[in-house]
């Protein structure tokens, strides 16, 4: 399941940074906490997300409950994205709504998994 949920953030990393504008940015899209221009950004969610879960932060190290929580933010900024564009998560083949049903099966099975465990 952990070597699962880590590959399951490779696609996010990229569909965020891709989806980024990081035009403003003076860091880059480097997060830094507590910074006068980080704090108050729109983007401030995805790039402390980013920098939590980049490829360096190891997820094979996290716990299956870390790697949990970790693709809950993109999950939703996806979902929303795919809605936005008006794709249909059913019938449409493109990458993202691929990983969002992939990664909403996944987080379904940890559930069932975790629960039958109780």
């Amino acid at each position: 399941m952990r070597r699962l949920l880590a590959e399951a953030l490779e696609f996010p990393r990229q569909y965020v940074r891709s989806n980024m504008s990081l035009c403003d940015c003076r860091h880059g899209g480097n997060f830094q906490r507590g910074d006068q221009y980080c704090e108050p950004c729109p983007q401030k969610e995805l790039c402390h997300w980013l920098y939590l879960n980049d490829e360096c932060t190891t997820p094979e190290t996290k716990s299956v409950a870390e790697l949990v929580r970790a693709l809950e933010i993109p999950l939703d900024f996806i979902d929303t994205n795919i809605a936005y564009a008006g794709h249909n998560i059913g019938t449409c083949t493109c990458a993202a709504c691929l990983w969002l049903k992939n990664a909403e099966n996944l987080l379904s099975l940890y559930q069932r998994t975790n629960s039958s465990m109780r």
